[in-house]
């Protein structure tokens, strides 16, 4: 008959004895229990304990679209020159992948500033992902007397689909897990897709709403005229503007374009000022802060919205 020596049995006791208090999560409501016994049960997956699983895609080309859409606005400004003697007026247009820039206006002898156009727009053209040598983050082109075509090289999407899927997973962490207590799991497919799975949820379509709500940051110059206001609310549009209403400002005509985009700031969080309220809190890239200075420097005295959706 086997004989085990009397600690050796405690030992065995105690080790079962942890092990049960251990596993009461998973059958026993532990909320009224004492704070140093465990309250979080066993994490079930979708195979056991069922919930939802979900894959979204990334579009390259909205992708591209909506970088162009924001170049488009820098071009005019780079071309509208400091002085009359500078000026190339021009009108932009994105067209599938492409900013079409086209000059409106020829020289006497009915030729056009195609070339100094470009070399001046390529003061816009920086490396790709900021480094210094690297591929330049467009394609730039003159395709007729008067235009000028600027594309996305392959380089330059993949590294702008890179990004978009890091802010994405960001983004969808945050609205799904926004205190950062829940068990989902989110992780990257390859370049362009997502993979979200949510344990123990029962409402897929709760996440599906969630998720699908446009979220931005941008910075847009503001239409403070009472009269403009006033003719807006009356039902006559204002072309490139449209109406917001803040908490504390009231109404406001906000430019359509915004000034500064998501892809400007380095990064973004929520904090609390010195009353205890919550706040955001960013930090500007290098273009980002270029941008910053350069539409605060020539819009001295006009409003400037920071616009959260």
């Amino acid at each position: 008959m086997l004989q085990f020596p009397p600690w050796k049995v405690g030992l065995i006791f105690l080790v079962l004895l942890w092990g049960a208090i251990m596993a009461l999560p998973n059958v026993v409501n532990m909320s009224g229990m004492p704070g140093w016994m465990p309250h979080k049960g066993v994490n079930l997956g979708l195979d056991l304990r069922g919930g939802v699983y979900l894959m979204m895609e990334i579009e390259p080309d909205e992708v591209v679209a909506n970088r162009l859409s924001v170049l488009a606005r820098d071009v005019s400004s780079n071309l509208r020159g400091t002085s009359v003697s500078d000026r190339l007026y021009n009108e932009t247009k994105v067209v599938g992948r492409d900013l079409i820039v086209k000059l409106t206006r020829p020289n006497d002898d009915g030729t056009f500033r195609t070339a100094e156009a470009l070399k001046r727009l390529e003061k816009l053209n920086g490396p790709v992902g900021g480094v210094i040598g690297g591929a330049k983050m467009y394609d730039m082109e003159i395709t007729g007397p008067d235009t000028i075509t600027i594309s996305v090289p392959q380089a330059a999407e993949e590294s702008l689909v890179k990004d978009a899927l890091a802010k994405t997973m960001t983004i969808v962490r945050r609205r799904v897990d926004p205190d950062g207590v829940s068990e989902i799991s989110l992780t990257p497919q390859g370049t362009d897709r997502i993979i979200l799975e949510a344990p123990g949820e029962p409402d897929p379509q709760r996440l599906k709403n969630l998720l699908s709500r446009d979220g931005r940051m941008t910075f847009n110059l503001v239409e403070s005229s009472p009269s403009e206001i006033a003719r807006v609310q009356a039902g006559v549009p204002k072309s490139g503007y449209h109406l917001l209403s803040g908490p504390e400002s009231g109404p406001l005509l906000v430019r359509d374009i915004p000034e500064i985009v998501g892809s400007d700031i380095a990064n973004a969080a929520q904090s609390f000022d010195e009353r205890n309220r919550p706040q955001i809190t960013f930090r500007l890239n290098t273009a980002g802060a270029r941008k910053f200075y350069e539409t605060t420097r020539n819009n001295t005295g006009k409003l400037f919205a920071i616009v959260l959706d």
